[in-house]
């Protein structure tokens, strides 16, 4: 008999314009073939599915209505969520306001913060965490899409039901949302050295670029330049920078780095600005 609390409905999202959040959590192989989920899938082996601590977040039988990408060490899969667990089914560390947990911060799982900070006397709705795991991947995924040696490992996971996919390109733009442009020639930009030059006439964004020398040693670099955008209102933000193609003896920069700061913190990107070329996306940030 089907439980009444397995979502069967599509999974809505109410912003069309929305990014998918991605957390860094720890996960742990599934195994256990020839066994039921809970929306009563029969595990074969070289399954491709997830458990996600929350009955709020799961497919119907075949379905596909909630689904997650999973990335490691640089390789990625797309799965499906068909089981509940591991250690909890209540726990929606995803969402802005949780109903399992409301204490803790939002991307910090229960059973985490079991572990590590003794949170519910180390316990979970299933009993002692003896490791910290939130979300089960099947073993097809696990060994065969994301190459993981072990049972146990950090990934990061997108909840690709609440939004777009970051990796699947440049997110879609609201066309009723301002758009910031900080160009090098306006009082919003700086740059910290001489050695930075002017590219060649005509090319780049609005017909001008700045240019400096390639090094093969990150820590011989001591050119900085800083773009600071006048944001008219507080939100998140699409992030990107504009890469022009100019004609040059010296070779292109394959890890230029881009330092974003934002609300939350920072965050380092780099750029192969040999191949990443017109406007590159960062990410968004708020």
């Amino acid at each position: 008999m089907a439980d009444a609390r397995v979502a069967l409905a599509a999974a809505a999202n109410t912003d069309p314009y929305a990014v998918a959040p991605t957390f860094r959590i720890r996960a742990t192989r599934q195994g256990m073939v020839g066994g039921r989920t809970a929306n009563g899938y029969i595990i074969p082996p070289n399954a491709r599915f997830v458990s996600l601590p929350c009955w709020c977040a799961l497919s119907s039988k075949g379905g596909d209505e909630y689904k997650v990408r999973i990335t490691y060490r640089g390789r990625s899969t797309v799965v499906p969520v068909y089981d509940v667990g591991p250690y909890s089914a209540r726990d929606d560390y995803w969402n802005v306001a949780r109903t399992g947990y409301p204490d803790l911060e939002r991307g910090w799982p229960m059973d985490h913060a079991a572990y590590y900070e003794g949170y519910n006397g180390g316990q979970a709705d299933k009993g002692y965490v003896r490791f910290p795991t939130a979300m089960d991947v099947g073993d097809g995924a696990w060994i065969d899409d994301l190459g993981i040696v072990g049972d146990q490992a950090e990934v990061e996971v997108t909840m690709l039901w609440m939004g777009q996919d970051p990796l699947a390109g440049p997110p879609q733009r609201d066309p009723s949302q301002p758009e910031v442009l900080v160009d090098e020639l306006g009082g919003d930009f700086w740059h910290s050295s001489p050695e930075i030059g002017v590219s060649a006439v005509g090319c780049g964004y609005g017909r001008h670029a700045y240019q400096a020398k390639t090094v093969t040693d990150p820590a011989q670099s001591s050119q900085v330049t800083r773009w600071q955008p006048n944001l008219p209102v507080e939100a998140a933000y699409d992030l990107y920078v504009h890469v022009p193609i100019c004609p040059s003896k010296r070779p292109v920069t394959t890890a230029a780095r881009y330092v974003i700061q934002h609300r939350d913190g920072a965050l380092e990107v780099a750029v192969n600005q040999a191949t990443q070329t017109s406007w590159v996306y960062l990410g968004r940030f708020p």
